[in-house]
Order: structure tokens, then C-alpha cells, then sequence
């Protein structure tokens, strides 16, 4: 085989290696799903509050959140590598016959799985803070509400955590994204 045989081969073992792995992060979502109904089995016999349980579920959905802005960071860095390393072996010619998407890199957006997933997380959290709101909030303004109710605010602590971990993650892998594509544009190619 010539060596540009080998590598299409060698490219589409990698590309169905990816399907494979890409297909195994939906554990991720389920993982999250089976620790909120965990948190929530628990305030039902009452180890742990209310409060508490929302708390560790933002910061469980946040951490599902910021890990996605990293692993969209690092997909969409190997595959502005891989498009680079396409340059040096496909020919224009192939961007008809094998593919397009070497021509140029593609924005740092998430991929579909990807983005569903993050939404999940942030549905999630929205979910506990309204369940929150309804069953300890709301409740207690129309009570008598101690003054030392310090847990009623480990939900909203979480979630502004939460926000900045998640804000922070997306601008970082943003920023890397940025240079790689500045420091590694690639060789240009031009449809023929």
C-alpha cells in the first residue's frame, strides 16, 4: 500500500474510534442523574438537608458542565491537529472526493452530544434551585424565618460558584482554542 493509502486507512480507524468514544460519554449525563435521585433518597430519610442536597446537586451539574466546555476544548483541538496533519497528505482533489472539512477549522463550538449534555446539566440545576424556591423559600417567607437560616443560601453559594467555574472554563478553553489556530494555522489549500 502507498503511504497515502495507509493513512486514509489509519484515518478511518481513528474516526470510528471516536464515534466508539464519543458514544460512551452519554455515562457521564446518567452518572449525574443517578447522584441526584441518591441526594434526593437521602433528604428523604433525612441524613442530609434540603439545602444541602440542592447544593451538592448545582455543583454535581456544574461539575458535568465545566468538564464539557473541557473535553469540547480538547475535541475541537484534535481535530484542528488532525486537519492540519490532513493538509500534508489529501489533495484538493479531496475535498470533493473524501471530504470538505480539512479545507478550513471549524469554530470552537460544541459538537451536538456534547451541547445536549451541558444543557441537562443546566436544566438540572434550574430544576433543584425551583424545587428549592418552592419547598424552602417560599414556605419559610410565609413563616417566621430565623435569622441563623444560613443553610437556605448553600443552594444560591453553589449555584454562583457553579456560574463562575463553568464561565471560566468555557473563556479558558475559548482563549486555547484561539492560539492554537494562531500559533498552527495549517497549510492553506485551495479547492480546485
Amino acid at each position: 500500500m502507498s503511504p497515502r493509502e495507509q493513512f486514509l486507512l489509519h484515518m478511518y480507524d481513528q474516526l470510528s474510534n471516536n464515534i466508539n468514544r464519543h458514544i460512551m460519554v452519554v455515562w457521564q449525563s446518567l452518572s449525574l442523574v443517578l447522584a441526584a435521585f441518591t441526594i434526593f433518597a437521602l433528604v428523604g430519610r433525612e441524613p442530609i438537608s434540603i439545602d444541602l442536597a440542592v447544593a451538592l446537586i448545582i455543583l454535581l451539574s456544574s461539575w458535568l458542565m465545566a468538564h464539557i466546555e473541557d473535553a469540547s476544548y480538547w475535541f475541537n483541538r484534535n481535530i484542528a491537529i488532525i486537519s492540519n496533519i490532513e493538509r500534508q497528505f489529501l489533495l484538493p482533489t479531496d475535498l470533493h472526493d473524501i471530504h470538505p472539512y480539512f479545507k478550513g477549522h471549524r469554530n470552537n463550538s460544541k459538537i451536538d452530544h456534547l451541547q445536549l449534555q451541558w444543557w441537562f446539566g443546566l436544566m438540572l440545576s434550574i430544576l433543584a434551585v425551583t424545587y428549592h424556591v418552592t419547598e424552602r423559600i417560599i414556605p419559610e417567607t410565609k413563616a417566621d424565618l430565623p435569622a441563623n437560616e444560613f443553610s437556605l443560601l448553600l443552594p444560591y453559594i453553589a449555584a454562583a460558584f457553579a456560574l463562575v467555574v463553568v464561565v471560566l472554563s468555557h473563556r479558558q478553553g475559548k482563549q486555547k482554542y484561539s492560539k492554537l489556530l494562531r500559533e498552527s494555522p495549517g497549510k492553506q489549500l485551495e479547492d480546485n
